[in-house]
């Protein structure tokens, strides 16, 4: 057996090695002639995964009793070391990563047929993020090109390079807080997360800092604040140069003030308005030392001259008794050279009612006639008591006893009871009603004669209803039975013909009526005689 033995080497070395073999099998024997070896690979073949064949033939053993068998061996082609020189490391500002820049390095040991075919690509690592001089670098450079696959690259070494810190202005936030007294002021979450934006590098943050006011009194939008002492995570003090800058658009707002010491009587009588009389004196509370207590404590701060001033005003939630319930206070404002920092809260209300107002209204007297219905309103008079100003009464519900058929003259109480204003609500008065007097007064009637006529000779009776005629009502179920009626002549046979008033009187009737309900107007007719038609017939005797 006889075996190509394996071989390698470097990339671009000018020459292929020597190729070699090994016998193997039983027994003594020798070459007659020697095996040739021969390989796939050229001088300047590249590296190639699983390499290039060596094969071994031809040869011529002293014996005839062997027969030979040729195993290929493997030519391996290794890739060529390149170096790297004249690298450049760059110093570069803070920005929180390890990336450095590496520029102006060189490859030594390329090919002069592949120089066109294998590029160099720099990069580096620093050891540390941080700001600080001389920190060491950790090349890590590639190749790339066609070529390039038939080197390997040794890493320049002993490389360094500064990173400077970061210079960031950080601008304090615009700010708003109650008025405390103070010029102090606690920086939130917010502001801290607003300020870590600022610096322009992901991870690091403000995790403190000095916020305070210039100006401790109240302004909206034009209060400045200055930053000072920031605290930055990790190294970052070294890691960066802060300059501190202020804002000038921060506000203060007024802290509310509360007040007490007012009340009012539980109740006062209906007036028609809705004013109320205040009892006490308001009063803020006592002042705290300025930055104590909370903006929310309704306290002034010692040191501060403020003070109510004005004339207090009571006035309830509605002048209206069934409605009124509450009485507010107002008319305060604050004064003092410190008034400015503050804003008055409204005192807390009252629980007070209203009363009604008692008064007197009597129906004023009324008539009808017999027979007609009652009135159901009718106009009053105030007999007790007085109005709240500008407030009037209207009319009155009446109502009486009396029947359609009470008799004429009697009387009966008219009754007043929910009462109308023209102005005004009758809910805001205690209302005392006083009867009038109903008077039934006569029902007009009238009744007519009627006009008849007749003929000279004949015989009238101004007796029956259609003798007559009513005008006007009769009390309901009443009715007239009869009527007087009497002519001055005409109604005997011989009476001469001509015209007679037909006088008519002493009515009667049924169903209850009774003349004296009434007031009874008796009207003349007109009895006409007429004259009677008389025929003549003329005769003679025969007298030849």
């Amino acid at each position: 057996r006889v075996t190509a033995n394996n071989a390698s080497m470097v990339y671009g070395a000018g020459a292929l090695p020597t190729l070699t073999y090994s016998v193997t099998g039983n027994g003594a024997f020798s070459f007659t002639s020697a095996p040739t070896l021969s390989t796939t690979a050229q001088i300047t073949s590249p590296v190639l995964a699983g390499g290039y064949s060596i094969t071994a033939s031809g040869g011529v053993f002293s014996g005839s009793n062997y027969f030979i068998k040729y195993i290929p061996g493997t030519l391996t082609v290794t890739k060529a070391p390149l170096t790297v020189t004249g690298t450049v490391a760059s110093n570069k500002q803070y920005n929180g990563n390890y990336v450095a820049t590496l520029t102006t390095g060189t490859l030594v040991g390329v090919l002069a047929g592949d120089v066109a075919n294998v590029s160099l690509t720099q990069s580096g690592t620093f050891a540390s993020k941080d700001a600080a001089n001389g920190i060491a670098i950790t090349a890590t450079d590639s190749l790339s090109g066609a070529a390039s696959g038939n080197y390997s690259l040794t890493q320049p070494t002993g490389l360094s390079a500064n990173i400077t810190a970061k210079p960031v202005t950080l601008t304090a936030p615009v700010l708003s807080k109650v008025y405390d007294g103070t010029v102090n002021y606690t920086a939130t979450a917010g502001n801290l997360t607003s300020l870590s934006t600022q610096l322009g590098v992901a991870g690091d943050t403000v995790t403190a800092v000095t916020l305070a006011y210039t100006n401790k009194d109240a302004g909206s939008s034009n209060r400045q604040v200055d930053l000072s002492a920031p605290t930055i995570s990790g190294a970052g003090a070294t890691n960066y140069v802060v300059t501190p800058a202020s804002n000038s658009t921060s506000t203060i707002t007024k802290k509310p003030l509360t007040q007490s010491g007012l009340t009012v009587a539980a109740s006062k009588q209906y007036d028609g308005d809705a004013v109320a009389t205040v009892i006490g004196t308001a009063v803020l509370q006592a002042a705290g030392a300025p930055g104590s207590g909370t903006t929310a404590d309704g306290k002034p701060y010692t040191g501060d001259t403020v003070s109510l001033t004005g004339t207090t005003v009571g006035t309830y939630n509605s002048p209206n008794v069934l409605s009124a319930a509450t009485v507010a206070f107002s008319g305060l404002i604050l004064d003092g050279l410190q008034a400015g920092n503050y804003s008055l809260t409204a005192h807390s209300p009252a629980n007070a009612t209203i009363t009604t107002r008692a008064i007197s209204v009597t129906a004023n007297n009324q008539t009808r006639n017999y027979g007609g219905t009652n009135p159901t309103t009718g106009a009053v008079t105030l007999s007790a008591g007085t109005l709240a100003t500008g407030e009037a009464l209207s009319t009155a519900s009446v109502t009486s006893a009396a029947v359609s058929t009470s008799a004429v003259g009697s009387t009966s109480a008219l009754t007043p009871s929910s009462q109308t204003f023209t102005t005004g609500l009758a809910a805001n008065y205690a209302i005392t009603y006083v009867p009038g007097t109903l008077t039934i007064n006569g029902a007009a009637i009238t009744l007519t004669a009627n006009n008849q006529n007749k003929t000279y000779g004949s015989v009238l009776s101004l007796v029956g209803s259609t003798a007559y005629s009513l005008t006007g009502a009769l009390g309901a179920g009443e009715s007239i039975t009869g009527l007087t009626l009497t002519a001055a002549g005409g109604t005997a046979a011989l009476d001469d013909a001509g015209t007679y008033a037909i006088t008519p009187s002493a009515v009667a009737g049924a169903g209850g009526f009774s003349a004296s309900n009434y007031i009874i107007t008796y009207t003349p007719g007109t009895l006409t005689v007429d004259k009677k038609t008389l025929t003549v017939t003329a005769t003679r005797a025969y007298n030849g």
